[in-house]
């Protein structure tokens, strides 16, 4: 259920601002996401809560200006140069051993 609840705060998040926080210290839930990790909470609280949240995700979908479809061209782009750097970090490391 952590990762639900996660991924809905971060879908709301994502649909208010426009920004994907994946550092969950930075945005003031770690300690609760943590809690519900370590059964702090009843099952039946968690379930209200994530169906409340999602009702709260919705509405916020409804008026996000994020597209509907992705720029497949700029993300295949974007994935071939992390893979290049990370490729070309590699063979700096596997030269300088």
């Amino acid at each position: 259920i952590m990762h639900c609840v996660r991924l809905i705060q971060m879908g709301i998040e994502l649909a208010k601002t426009g920004e994907l926080n994946v550092d969950r210290e930075k945005t003031g839930d770690r300690q609760f996401l943590l809690d519900i990790r370590n059964h702090k909470y009843e099952y039946d609280y968690l379930i209200d809560y994530c169906e409340k949240k999602k009702v709260e995700m919705d509405e916020a979908i409804k008026t996000c200006n994020l597209p509907e479809e992705i720029d497949k061209e700029f993300v295949n782009e974007l994935l071939i140069k992390v893979r290049q750097s990370f490729w070309d970090v590699e063979k700096q490391i596997k030269e300088n051993c």
